[in-house]
């Protein structure tokens, strides 16, 4: 694979903007960009894992503070796959520590040290567990292999949310008023916002994407004839196939969720109860 093609060209969000005048305006431009190469060398980690999985990938934004890379296999791929991916970017900086251990003494210390703190700050930014970053991600990802992937990915909305007001809480209390802190917490609960009102269709995509994800461990989950199709695709997992039973009296049917899938996209059967769909089925 020619791994310059499979790369889309890079965006920067237009909060990099913002960053870029503060540095501009208050004299710390060496540090603004010392940060922007540690966040692209990051993201380059998350990249040649995707990569190397044949991910498709669709989009790459820089902020500041880390980046997002947008890809077509969110959701779709192995728990522990999508969890190589993540980890391969905080991986880097672990990378970025032994070279300034190896090469230290041919960098001056003033910049050395700002090598050092920037890589720090960044490692330590991206690792808390808020959505986005990638200790949000891997939130999601245990719980996910947990929990219904509805469910987790809802949760992790949740957690994302509450950690962030604390974050912003303790800032305001504990701190000095610091702009660039609180404007980084306020654009994390932008993007949890965003992705809150998005859950639904997060969910219908990832319902689409079932059929063609290898899974190997079948489970079976009990549900009653009076619930509607979506709750019950709702308790659907990411790392299990599922096989459902009803039982009504003494009657049990056992159907597969490939044949839920089929009647949840089909017309007419989206809103209707499984004994509906089951009535009609026989």
């Amino acid at each position: 694979m020619n791994v310059l093609k499979a790369i889309p060209p890079i965006q920067l969000h237009p909060v990099l903007l913002f960053f870029f005048l503060a540095a501009y305006l208050t004299g710390a431009f060496t540090e603004f960009a010392v940060m922007l190469l540690i966040v692209c060398i990051h993201e380059l980690g998350h990249v040649l894992m995707a990569l190397y999985f044949r991910w498709r990938i669709e989009k790459i934004m820089i902020w500041i503070f880390g980046g997002v890379m947008k890809t077509a296999e969110h959701g779709s791929r192995p728990i522990s796959e999508e969890a190589l991916v993540v980890i391969a970017g905080p991986f880097q900086h672990v990378l970025i520590f032994a070279c300034l251990i190896l090469f230290g003494n041919y960098i001056p210390d003033p910049f050395l040290s700002t090598l050092h703190n920037a890589n720090m700050m960044i490692l330590l930014f991206n690792m808390l567990p808020v959505w986005p970053l990638d200790g949000g991600k891997l939130l999601s990802l245990v719980l996910a292999s947990i929990l219904p992937c509805r469910k987790a990915h809802t949760f992790t909305i949740i957690l994302s949310v509450f950690l962030g007001l604390v974050l912003l809480s303790i800032q305001l209390i504990y701190f000095s008023f610091q702009l660039t802190s609180i404007c980084l917490v306020l654009f994390l609960l932008m993007e949890n916002r965003t992705e809150w009102k998005q859950r639904y269709y997060a969910f219908i995509r990832f319902l689409l994407k079932r059929p063609v994800m290898q899974i190997e461990r079948v489970t079976e989950t009990r549900s009653g004839h009076d619930e509607r199709l979506l709750i019950i695709l709702s308790k659907i997992r990411r790392n299990r196939r599922h096989i459902f039973i009803f039982k009504e009296k003494n009657n049990e049917q056992r159907v597969h969720e490939s044949e839920l899938l089929k009647a949840y996209f089909s017309s007419g059967s989206h809103d209707k109860t499984i004994g509906q769909i089951l009535a009609r089925r026989n």
